[in-house]
This record gives C-alpha cells, structure tokens and sequence, in this order.
C-alpha cells in the first residue's frame, strides 16, 4: 500500500505541477498580452497629449489673434468718434456762418427794400 500511496501522492504532485506550470503560461501570455496593450494605450496617450498641446497652441493664438481685432476694432471706433465730432464742429461753424450771412442778407434786404420804397 506504501507504493501505492507513493505513486499516487507522486501523480497528484505531477499534476499538480503540471497544473502550475500551465497557469504560469498563461499568466505569462496574459502580462504579455497586458504590455502589448500598455504599450498601446501609451502610445495613445502620448499621441493626445500632443493633440492636447497643439489645441493649447492654437487657442492661445486664437486668443491673441481676437485680442488684436478687438483693439483695432476699438481704436477704429474712437477715431471714427473723433472724426464724428470734428464733423460735428465743422458743421456747427457752418450752420453758424449761414445763420450770421443768413442775419447779413436780411439786413441788406431791408436796405433795399427801404431804398427802393423812397
């Protein structure tokens, strides 16, 4: 019976064995398999953080670009305030020279009028 307890202890061992030599395989495939796809997922990565920094990029452009356009828009707007109240002026000399030759000619009418009427 001692043999027999033997060879099947040493059986049992040996599928044993078998059994964790197997799992080692396949938990050797399954970190293989797991590198293959960290590697991946790095390269992924790396490839959107470079996105990432491009989009950064183009948005602080963006940005500068908007702020540049703002500025000449104002200071288009505060020339063209400037031009509108030096039209304003010039058009309240004139408005004030015709109102002075306007005052001129009634004068001159009334002369007439009085020279002719003698």
């Amino acid at each position: 019976m001692q043999v027999s307890e033997v060879q099947g202890t040493a059986n049992r061992a040996n599928i044993e064995s078998n059994y964790q030599r197997e799992e080692v395989k396949r938990m050797r495939d399954n970190i293989g398999d797991l590198r293959g796809k960290l590697g991946d997922l790095e390269a992924k990565n790396a490839l959107l953080e470079k996105e990432v920094q491009n989009l950064n990029y183009q948005l602080n452009d963006d940005q500068r670009q908007y702020e540049a356009a703002l500025n000449d828009r104002d200071a288009t707007l505060r020339r063209m305030r400037e031009e509108c109240q030096t039209l304003v002026a010039e058009l309240q000399a004139l408005l004030d020279t015709k109102q002075m030759l306007d005052a001129e000619i009634a004068i001159y009418r009334k002369m007439l009028e009085g020279e002719e009427s003698r």
